[in-house]
């Protein structure tokens, strides 16, 4: 077994093409305008969810936190 330290690859699949995921993403996009208290389409998400936040790290931690949570629901 390797050590952590010893990753060089990450592969990310925001799109689904490797895993499709059962995000509700219309139910998360609703809750995250309420967190970030903005009537953005939040399209494309992750720009504008960066953009959003750009002067408020504690609220863009908020924001990626409730992410997760919606993609653990639907992995589970």
């Amino acid at each position: 077994m390797q050590n952590k330290d010893s990753i060089e690859l990450f592969i990310f699949d925001f799109d689904g093409t490797l895993v499709n995921l059962p995000v509700n993403w219309k139910k998360l996009k609703e809750d995250l305008r309420k967190l970030l208290r903005s009537k953005s389409s939040l399209v494309p998400l992750f720009p504008s969810l960066e953009a959003i936040t750009k002067n408020n790290r504690e609220l863009r931690e908020k924001a990626w936190k409730l992410i997760e949570e919606y993609e653990l629901d639907a992995v589970r």
